[in-house]
């Protein structure tokens, strides 16, 4: 829609509700409606459909700021990361990029409702850090909180349950303390695939390769441990640790000498991916065929070796549920549901674990 000026020039003029109103000759209210995210349900299918057709056919452009203002949202989550050390060991996001893989998954699930995400880093010994925080959510800075762990900030947590203010945890092991609402990783699911094809081998001895043994990693290796005693209670478990990845060859030639000399049937499990690919390579410098001589398991949020059996965490899904559940309760004018959300790790290979 165009409007012409004195000098000639063609100017674009502004589309309106009631523009399209009139165009479809229906009530501007009704118009209104469709084109709201938070109303547009109240619209019968056929009728929204045919209102947002004409807006995008007028060139309708939606008024953002008007319409936060006028709703007194901000259309915007929060994104504290209050343990970006976690636990003293940021090497856990250098390895199967924790971090990355949260932030995608929340950057895409506010992409697909026009939300912003702002993120807030924090230190948990920083003095003030309630004030600082609180001072940066709400209307017009944001409508709710996605924390990282949120391990350390449970004042923070209590004033915003004082104030009926939505957020969600994102908690990365479920053998931490579960505080609802949050969202964890099952890794059981993936856990028990792995051991079930490791049993179809017969495999009779699991080596459980990982960097470090505290922190996070305690975790992994805990769980993994237990659940492996379950499907598998007649299979040995070694653990072999690296304390750094310099020390990788030093620390794997003698054992990989020793599997091979080893009547027993083994398998790796390599806690990250990175560690894997190292492990992987590692095995074929030394003529060992990790498809058929010595199964590769890959421990991580990601898969940088397709081909190497992976229990891939979802860590991504897990960002796009908390964003679901947080726009429900913004929209509901309610809270996240004060349960423990589970999203299963998924379990993938292409050969390392076929026969």
């Amino acid at each position: 829609m165009h409007n012409k000026k004195n000098n000639g020039q063609i100017m674009e003029k502004t589309v309106t509700h009631r523009d399209i109103a009139k165009y479809l000759n229906l009530n501007q209210a009704t118009v209104s409606r469709a084109l709201s995210p938070d109303k547009s349900h109240l619209c019968s299918e056929e009728t929204r459909k045919r209102i947002q057709e004409a807006a995008e056919h007028l060139g309708f452009r939606a008024d953002i700021n008007a319409r936060r203002i006028s709703c007194k949202r901000s259309e915007a989550f929060t994104f504290v990361l209050d343990n970006l050390h976690f636990q003293s060991d940021v090497r856990l996001f250098e390895q199967d990029n924790v971090l990355l893989e949260c932030l995608r998954g929340i950057m895409d699930g506010a992409g697909k409702i026009g939300y912003d995400v702002k993120i807030l880093p924090v230190r948990p010994d920083a003095p003030g850090l309630e004030d600082y925080v609180e001072e940066r959510i709400g209307y017009p800075y944001s409508d709710g909180v996605i924390f990282l762990g949120a391990f350390h900030l449970r004042k923070l947590r209590a004033k915003l349950d004082e104030r009926r203010f939505p957020y969600i945890v994102l908690q990365m092991f479920e053998d931490e303390i579960l505080q609802p609402p949050c969202i964890i990783n099952d890794h059981e699911p993936g856990y028990r695939a792995i051991f079930a094809s490791l049993a179809s081998q017969k495999i009779e001895k699991i080596v459980y390769s990982c960097l470090y043994s505290d922190g996070p990693y305690k975790l992994y290796y805990t769980r993994f441990a237990r659940i492996m005693h379950e499907c598998l209670p007649e299979c040995k478990l070694e653990v072999c640790r690296t304390p750094d990845y310099p020390a990788f060859r030093r620390e794997s030639a003698p054992l990989i000498s020793r599997l091979r000399k080893s009547a027993e049937r083994s398998a790796i499990a390599a806690m990250t991916p990175a560690l894997a690919s190292m492990w992987e390579n590692e095995l074929r410098f030394n003529g060992i065929d990790p498809v058929k001589e010595l199964p590769l398991i890959s421990i991580g949020c990601n898969s940088m070796q397709p081909k190497i059996a992976t229990l891939r965490f979802q860590i991504a899904e897990c960002g796009e549920t908390a964003v679901r559940l947080l726009h429900h309760a913004v929209v509901t004018r309610s809270l996240p549901p004060p349960v423990v959300t589970r999203i299963p790790g998924i379990y993938s290979y292409e050969t390392i674990l076929q026969k």
